[in-house]
């Protein structure tokens, strides 16, 4: 039986938000949007963590310009166990949507 997964964030200005989450027990496989409403372009970046102290290694996206309307698009990312996808951005109207399956059981 498949184990969908979604979730909705606002991101607010100059806060990592974590956009999606594997619970301690499962993996997670899914897609993420984060689209940009205002009027003008902001930067976004992006890390894996699990307790938002990204690492130089950690990092997946570095101020990266997201233009409004045209949003960016990952997939498939594949999180293990405990692990979190967060992003910044460092204007506001935008926010992230992360949809997917948790894996049952865990994936290590």
């Amino acid at each position: 039986m498949p184990n969908p997964y979604v979730k909705r964030t606002a991101l607010a200005a100059n806060t990592a938000a974590p956009v999606a989450e594997a619970p301690a027990d499962r993996g997670l496989r899914f897609h993420v949007n984060v689209v940009n409403r205002g009027p003008t372009a902001v930067k976004l970046r992006a890390f894996f963590d699990v307790d938002n102290t990204p690492t130089d290694a950690d990092w997946v996206e570095y101020d990266h310009v997201l233009v409004p309307g045209v949003p960016l698009r990952e997939w498939p990312v594949v999180l293990t166990p405990g692990l979190k996808l967060y992003v910044r951005v460092d204007g506001p109207n935008c926010n992230a949507v992360a949809w997917g399956e948790l894996d049952f059981p865990a994936v290590t």
